[in-house]
């Protein structure tokens, strides 16, 4: 097993810079200087087998072919080149970009008449719309190429259609739907004996299975797939299978896991799979991370990210951060925590920006061709009107008939327009109805947590303006009375019940500050979590940390403050009463125009299962939503980590 690990870690530093055969021929065909439909079917192939090799050169050669097919007008070689192009955008993670060549390839194969062409940009786009969470707009294109795939009766891409279909249905929470189409699926596939087919659906209906918890059902699907991967030399899904299975067993065999992860990674080694080869090497950090072996995590972990930046796989990158913060988590190293979150949150910050700004061009472009489709159109007009005037009186007859199809069209246009209208207006009623439930929910949560805490501060006073206070009237009688009795032994006796009454007040000060901190309105939220740590773990064996990395005396809304401290709250009385924690470490610093709350232990862990979350999970849920705020859970039988983000401009 060591030796295969040697392997699989130096083994890509010299294929990387190997060209395969077909790569080499395609590359001496261009070299060439072929005749230019035939260079631009050339650099399209190019564009297609560089995806998994290097995503540069990919792009580069993909744009070549455009660029050359709308220079010379090819349009068999635009809408090709398109469709390829947009893939790799969509391994990119660029949507919109990727959808803009979508719909204009879906034009020019429509004009050439191709409906084969067409329903596959259907499946592409309805692969897209999933990506950006456009539901309806994904089933909608799936079910457009099942439809012509039915027609002509292509039961394997129908298979293919139907998984897609299967996949939104998972993504709309649709379960047994979703379970029903991915059987429909497999059963079609079996029928025709589609042997890669199969294997696909097996699958999905793994991942299907993995997220409803059934994962012993998980397992015996990703091995279904597995075996017709290996019996018929599928390596590319076989690794991607074999991936996916030994990121199941991260959380329940690391042994397992290890093995399943690096056989994908010879397998993505041996195909110079550059995507797979970084997934797999971050994952395997992951692992070692898991399993304690900290020097070849670090080293898993480093080499992940350094492929991910070389070879331009943004959310590749980002998920070697997150795995690097919780290698230096686990490693007590506070800095390297924050400074690896902090790059993580950064580069989702700049692939929303990036997504942004696609949007922003494609609305430019679209302005630019409206504009100059309207320029066209005036002087189509004008045009028009002159040879108008020069027409003969026979000529008038064609003329109304013109007028009559031109009104005609103009009337089927407003009532298409009135028809889209009101479909926008019911869309944007069902929003505002949504966003008013949502504001009235929010209203409510905070009324009950309002008069939580009013109710919390009665009490408090009440304790310690009433029953405090005649505590301490109790005690100072009974000094008093103790120093007039000369009998020794009465004498310890009362000395003994006033040492209970001490006791008794401490206790009733010390709820009256749970109940209401004056600490949060006197010294602000950093100091009055500490001191609640140090008051919940003083009489604990449960050793603790606090890291205030900038907050300081800084003061935010009171609202704001108060919850945090709620929360925190009872993220530690979960802590000492259910984890079985022997440290535990909190973290708050702000970032931006947000505070955020790290809080770790190494306990037992808990369930995280909706339907099995207790009360205080759903209240600290409740409270964070209150101000706008995340609230996230993380639990193995490792230990649990709570991590909050909150609005603070």
């Amino acid at each position: 097993m060591k030796l295969r690990f040697l392997i699989a870690f130096f083994l890509p530093l010299l294929s990387f810079g190997q060209m395969n055969p077909v790569i080499d021929s395609l590359e001496n065909l261009v070299a060439s200087n072929p005749h230019d439909t035939v260079k631009v079917l050339t650099q399209s192939e190019l564009c297609w087998e560089y995806r998994i090799i290097d995503q540069k050169k990919s792009l580069k050669n993909g744009h070549a072919a455009v660029n050359l097919a709308r220079k010379i007008d090819y349009k068999f070689g635009l809408g090709k080149s398109l469709n390829d192009l947009s893939i790799i955008y969509l391994d990119k993670g660029s949507l919109d970009t990727a959808s803009t060549l979508l719909e204009e390839a879906k034009e020019i194969r429509e004009e050439l008449n191709d409906p084969a062409g067409v329903a596959a940009i259907h499946n592409k786009l309805g692969i897209i719309y999933e990506h950006l969470v456009q539901l309806e707009d994904a089933m909608i294109n799936h079910m457009a190429a099942l439809e012509y795939y039915e027609s002509i009766d292509n039961k394997a891409n129908a298979g293919f259609c139907l998984n897609n279909i299967g996949n939104v249905h998972f993504k709309m929470k649709n379960y047994p739907k979703a379970e029903e189409v991915h059987n429909r699926a497999l059963q079609i596939r079996i029928d025709i004996d589609d042997k890669y087919g199969i294997a696909g659906s097996h699958s999905n209906l793994a991942n299907l299975k993995m997220f409803m918890g059934d994962t012993l059902q998980a397992i015996y699907h990703y091995d279904q797939a597995i075996k017709v991967y290996r019996a018929n030399d599928f390596e590319n899904d076989l690794a991607v299978t074999l991936n996916n299975l030994g990121t199941l067993y991260v959380t329940r065999d690391l042994n397992k896991a290890e093995n399943y992860v690096s056989e994908a990674l010879e397998i993505r080694t041996r195909l110079n799979d550059a995507r797979g080869i970084c997934s797999s090497t971050i994952i395997m950090g992951e692992i070692y991370t898991e399993k304690g072996s900290y020097s070849r995590a670090f080293k898993f972990l480093h080499r992940g990210l350094r492929l991910s930046l070389e070879s331009g796989f943004e959310n590749k990158e980002k998920g070697a951060y997150e795995k690097l913060a919780k290698y230096h988590a686990n490693r007590g190293n506070a800095d390297s925590v924050h400074y690896y979150y902090s790059q993580f949150y950064a580069l989702e910050k700049s692939q929303y920006e990036s997504n942004l700004n696609d949007q922003v061009n494609e609305l430019q472009t679209i302005y630019e061709t409206e504009k100059k489709d309207r320029e066209n159109e005036r002087l189509a007009r004008e045009k028009a009107e002159e040879t108008a005037k020069r027409k003969t009186a026979d000529l008038k007859v064609s003329s109304r008939n013109n007028i009559i199809i031109i009104v005609a069209a103009l009337a089927f246009l407003i009532l298409l327009g009135g028809l889209l209208l009101i479909q926008r207006n019911k869309r944007i009623a069902a929003q505002e109805k949504n966003a008013a439930l949502k504001l009235e929910k929010e209203k409510g949560l905070k009324a009950v947590f309002k008069a939580q805490e009013d109710e919390r501060g009665r009490i408090s006073k009440d304790l310690h303006d009433g029953i405090g206070q005649q505590l301490s009237g109790i005690k100072l009688a009974w000094s008093t009375l103790t120093n007039e009795i000369s009998n020794p032994e009465s004498k310890q006796k009362l000395s003994d019940l006033t040492n209970i009454l001490d006791k008794s007040t401490a206790e009733v000060r010390d709820i009256s500050h749970q109940m209401m901190p004056k600490s949060i309105s006197e010294f602000g939220i950093s100091k009055a979590i500490e001191g609640m740590l140090n008051d919940s773990f003083s009489l604990s064996q449960i050793s603790y940390e606090f890291d205030d990395l900038n907050v300081g005396e800084k003061r935010f809304d009171s609202e704001i403050e108060l919850t945090v401290f709620r929360i925190s709250q009872e993220a530690i009385n979960n802590c000492i009463k259910h984890a079985e924690a022997k440290n535990v470490s909190y973290q708050i610093y702000t970032q931006g125009t947000n505070l955020h709350v790290l809080i770790e232990d190494d306990g037992k862990g808990m369930s995280l299962d909706s339907q099995h979350m207790g009360h205080g999970l759903i209240n600290m849920k409740s409270r964070i939503s209150t101000i706008s705020g995340k609230l996230n859970f993380e639990s193995s039988e490792n230990g649990t980590t709570v991590s909050m983000l909150v609005p603070i401009s």
